[in-house]
C-alpha cells in the first residue's frame, strides 16, 4: 500500500522504501519533501513556481530542437552574423565598411581585376611580385612586411596566425586576436590599402611610420572613447541590521551538497544584536538547494517557537524562496509542502515577516549549518558559539570608516 510508504508522524518509512526500492529510485523518494494534509496538485517542471508559461515552454522546445540536431554539424555563420561582429569593431564606420569588404573578397586588387579583364597584368606594381591579391597588400607586399614590423615597435601588436581560407573572419573572434589588438591591426590593413590605392593613383605616399603612428593614434583614441574608464567607487559591502525593539529577528540558511546531502543553521537576535538562541540540522536527504533553503526557514521558525518569541523577522539569502513566499497559493513549487508548514506556524505569532537578505547579512546561520555532518547531525546553542563570535562582533560593530 502506498501509505505503508508514510509514517504516523508524516515522515517517511525510510526502512520500507529502502526494502522496497532500488537504492537510486529510494534516495530519490527520500528527498522528496512531505506535509501533513493538504492535495497532491500538477506541477510545470521548468518554473520555480510550478506554473505553465509560454516563456519556458519555448526554452523546452529550443532544448528538444537542440538536443535533435546535436549529432549533426554546426551550421557555418550567416551574412547577418559576420555583419554584426564587424558592426562591434572598435573602429572608425569606413574601416568597417572596408573589412566588409576584406570578408567577401570585394577589393579591387590586380588580381581580381586582371581576372574580369580590366587590367592587362596582375603583378604587384610597389614589389613586383606575380600576383597583387588583397593578402598580398594587407600581409605579403614589401610595404606591408615593413609597416607590420614598424606596428610591433611602436605598439608591440603583431599579426596572430591566421587561416588562409578563413583569416579574414577569424579576426573577428577574440580567441583568435584581442579586441584592442584586433582595432590596430584592422586600421592598419586600411591604411596599407589607401596607401596603396594612392601609389596608383600617382599621389604623394605617407612615410611608414607616420602612417604607422596615425593607425595607432585612431585606434588607442577611439577605443578610449568608446570604453572610458569608469571611476572606482568603494564598495560598500551590506550590513546586518538589528529588529525593532520587541521583535526577534531569526537568520537561517541552508548548505546542500552534491551528494543529495545537507544541513539548515538558524540563529535567533533581539534589537541589540544579542545572540539568544542558535540551532543547527543535519540532512542524510534533500532534493535541492531550494529545499534546504526552505527547511532552513522552517527549522528557525521552530526554534522561534520553542524561545517563545511572538514578534519575528525571519530572513533568507534565497531570493526565490521569498518570492514564492510571497505568490502564496498561486505558485505550484517543489517547496510547497515546506511553505505550508511555514504558513501554519507562522499563523499563531503576532507579527511576522519573511524577508531576503544578501549572504554576508546571514554569516552566523551559515556557519552554524556548516557544523553539522553525519557525525553530528543536531546542535542547539543557548550562548554563542566561540565559531561564530567574530561574526556576530562585526554584525554590531561598524567599521570606522561608515
Amino acid at each position: 500500500m502506498g501509505s505503508d510508504l508514510i509514517t504516523d508522524s508524516g515522515a517517511w518509512n525510510e526502512g520500507l522504501i529502502r526494502d522496497i526500492f532500488f537504492p537510486v529510485d529510494a534516495n530519490a523518494i527520500l528527498r522528496m519533501p512531505l506535509c501533513a494534509g493538504g492535495e497532491d496538485f500538477w506541477a510545470w517542471e521548468k518554473e520555480r513556481h510550478g506554473n505553465y508559461s509560454v516563456k519556458s515552454a519555448y526554452r523546452l522546445q529550443e532544448d528538444v530542437r537542440e538536443q535533435s540536431e546535436g549529432n549533426q554539424d554546426e551550421p557555418g555563420a550567416s551574412e547577418e552574423d559576420h555583419w554584426k561582429l564587424v558592426w562591434k569593431l572598435d573602429v572608425p564606420p569606413k574601416v568597417k565598411v572596408f573589412w566588409w569588404r576584406v570578408l567577401h573578397d570585394y577589393l579591387p586588387a590586380r588580381k581580381e581585376l586582371h581576372r574580369r579583364h580590366i587590367e592587362p597584368t596582375a603583378h604587384c606594381e610597389t614589389c613586383g611580385a606575380v600576383e597583387e591579391s588583397a593578402r598580398h597588400v594587407l600581409l605579403e607586399c614589401t610595404m606591408a612586411r615593413i609597416s607590420w614590423e614598424e606596428t610591433k615597435k611602436l605598439t608591440g601588436v603583431k599579426i596572430p596566425w591566421l587561416r588562409p581560407e578563413s583569416r579574414a573572419i577569424d579576426m573577428l573572434h577574440d580567441n583568435v586576436c584581442p579586441r584592442k589588438d584586433r582595432s590596430v591591426i584592422i586600421c592598419g590593413m586600411w591604411s596599407l590599402w589607401m596607401l596603396r590605392n594612392r601609389r596608383r593613383h600617382g599621389e604623394a605616399g605617407m612615410p611608414i611610420r607616420q602612417a604607422v603612428l596615425w593607425v595607432r593614434d585612431t585606434a588607442y583614441d577611439l577605443w578610449h572613447l568608446l570604453h572610458p574608464q569608469k571611476e572606482k567607487v568603494p564598495k560598500v559591502l551590506p550590513r546586518w541590521k538589528p529588529p525593532d525593539e520587541g521583535w526577534i529577528k531569526c537568520n537561517s540558511d541552508g548548505a546542500f551538497y552534491s551528494d543529495g546531502k545537507g544541513a539548515t543553521g538558524a540563529v535567533l537576535r533581539d534589537h541589540l544584536g544579542c545572540f539568544r538562541r542558535g540551532s543547527a540540522r543535519w540532512y542524510d536527504s534533500c532534493m535541492d538547494a531550494l529545499t534546504m533553503e526552505a527547511l532552513a526557514c522552517r527549522d528557525g521558525l521552530i526554534l522561534v517557537m520553542n524561545y517563545g518569541a511572538t514578534r519575528v523577522v525571519l530572513e533568507t539569502d534565497c531570493y526565490d524562496l521569498v518570492r514564492l513566499w510571497s505568490l502564496k497559493d498561486e505558485q505550484r513549487s517543489s517547496v510547497t509542502p515546506i511553505l505550508r508548514e511555514l504558513q501554519e506556524l507562522c499563523n499563531s505569532l503576532v507579527s511576522f515577516s519573511l524577508w531576503y537578505d544578501s549572504r554576508e547579512c546571514n554569516l552566523v546561520a551559515h556557519v552554524l549549518a556548516k557544523q553539522m555532518s553525519s557525525v553530528c547531525v543536531m546542535g542547539v546553542w543557548y550562548q554563542a558559539p566561540s565559531c561564530v563570535q567574530g561574526y556576530l562582533m562585526s554584525d554590531c560593530n561598524a567599521p570606522p570608516d561608515q
